[in-house]
């Protein structure tokens, strides 16, 4: 088969596929009735924990928070962008009376209000969905979600349901070794100053790390030069002269080992 048949195919086949969807990353209905359940989570919900089977919610058990209470979970987010949370959330108890819920996000260093949901006298005591995105926040291993509960009366309390994380899987562009969405000079700079190394992931490698044990050589080489330019560049980056020698050479072993395959 021609090379221009294999590039057509190629298209074709990714036209068909369409755009990426979102898909779960982790969730919890509370049906399984414990700390640790649901699926996709980094761990088990930390803070409050108080189940109850009897409510509004259409779907018992839910997680209930008390005034002043609050619950979080970990979830591991690196990988994924345009990242959703949707949850039910019901308020029990008294009057309406400026009770609140905060929703919280964790990006590996910082808390940051999400939503701050405020129940009114207008509140019809009727379980409500929220849907938050949380695109605009950085995504990191250690992410968490938060929920809290400030109630002004000693029997109020919000009842939680149906959590669900979800998003678009990141993908990664090759070569691009230390994260700054270009393919450039940082990264060739990483393999060529790292040279032989097996000892794991130097100071600044990110993406496609090499793990300890794995030599840093030809391979980690061939995808710098292979996508030399990819991507967005954060400023403009002119290689020295070193190192348009090497990547001359570089791509001379490139296109022998191609030549071979052949």
């Amino acid at each position: 088969m021609k090379k221009a048949e294999i590039v057509t195919i190629t298209i074709l086949m990714a036209m068909i596929a369409g755009p990426a969807y979102a898909e779960v990353i982790a969730e919890h209905d509370f049906s399984d009735e414990a700390q640790d359940g649901g699926s996709g989570w980094a761990g088990a919900w930390q803070g409050d924990w108080d189940l109850r089977t009897f409510g509004d919610l259409s779907d018992p058990p839910w997680l209930r928070l008390w005034g002043g209470d609050s619950s979080s979970r970990a979830v591991d987010l690196s990988a994924w962008q345009d990242v959703t949370l949707t949850f039910d959330v019901d308020k029990e108890g008294g009057q309406a009376d400026g009770d609140e819920f905060l929703t919280e996000f964790y990006d590996g260093t910082t808390w940051h209000e999400v939503d701050r949901w405020t129940v009114t006298s207008s509140y019809d005591d009727a379980p409500v969905q929220k849907n938050l995105d949380l695109s605009s926040y950085t995504m990191a291993a250690s992410s968490e979600i938060r929920f809290s509960s400030t109630c002004n009366q000693g029997y109020d309390r919000f009842e939680l349901d149906n959590v669900t994380v979800d998003g678009t899987p990141f993908e990664l562009l090759e070569g691009d070794y230390n994260d700054d969405g270009f393919v450039a000079q940082g990264d060739l700079d990483l393999v060529l100053l790292n040279w032989g190394d097996t000892g794991g992931a130097p100071e600044g490698w990110v993406n496609d790390a090499p793990a300890e044990g794995d030599l840093i050589g030809q391979g980690y080489l061939d995808k710098v030069l292979l996508n030399w330019g990819e991507g967005t560049a954060p400023t403009s980056t002119v290689p020295e002269p070193l190192t348009m020698t090497l990547l001359g050479l570089g791509g001379v072993c490139v296109l022998a080992r191609r030549r071979r395959r052949s």
